[in-house]
């Protein structure tokens, strides 16, 4: 108390009170933050992204890309169990992914499908063609029940999935997978194939 009677005009002059916010304002900022935890199940509007890959606590690689009518939404997004490591299995259908890609202008559709590579994503159909390369691999191409094209095409070792050496055209099949490209035929190619 004495030193503040001492020297209270130099504490309250600019030089003093400007100090004083500096120390405040140090210490405040140094102060270790509350880690808070984030829940997977979440759904987020994207009105004014385009292209961008978010990254939200233990979910990554989301994809928010705006439509060119409406902002794309990523529902409900869970995490599934792939190799022994949790990834984010984006909640878009291959349609809802095709139908983003085409609705841009063609100079801006190979950019579009570069933020999609990599995101997991599920998909239920039917088989359409399985083709025999030799006596391991194979190419699976599944289309929807609903029309006759196919949608998504992935290789794998017929060994790791023997179920395929016994499907036949129409088999209802389910698979996770990892975006690995898109082929000129308007399909998307996974990889790091989940059968289920």
């Amino acid at each position: 108390m004495e030193w503040l009677a001492e020297n209270k005009e130099w504490l309250f002059s600019g030089i003093g009170a400007t100090a004083l916010a500096g120390f405040f304002a140090f210490f405040s900022k140094t102060k270790p933050k509350k880690q808070t935890t984030t829940n997977t199940n979440f759904t987020e509007t994207a009105t004014s992204v385009t292209g961008t890959k978010i990254n939200a606590g233990n979910i990554t690689n989301i994809i928010v890309n705006n439509g060119s009518n409406a902002a794309a939404e990523i529902k409900n997004h869970h995490s599934t169990i792939l190799s022994g490591k949790a990834k984010s299995s984006l909640n878009m259908s291959v349609d809802d992914i095709l139908n983003d890609i085409a609705s841009r202008p063609p100079f801006q559709q190979d950019e579009v499908q570069k933020h999609y590579i990599g995101t997991y994503i599920d998909f239920s159909g039917v088989l359409r063609v399985l083709h025999k390369h030799n006596d391991k691999e194979i190419t699976v191409s599944l289309g929807l029940e609903s029309d006759y094209g196919t949608k998504v095409r992935f290789n794998v070792d017929v060994n790791d999935f023997p179920t395929f050496k016994f499907m036949r055209q129409g088999t209802p099949v389910s698979v996770t997978g990892r975006i690995q490209g898109f082929t000129i035929l308007n399909e998307i190619k996974l990889e790091d194939i989940i059968l289920h």
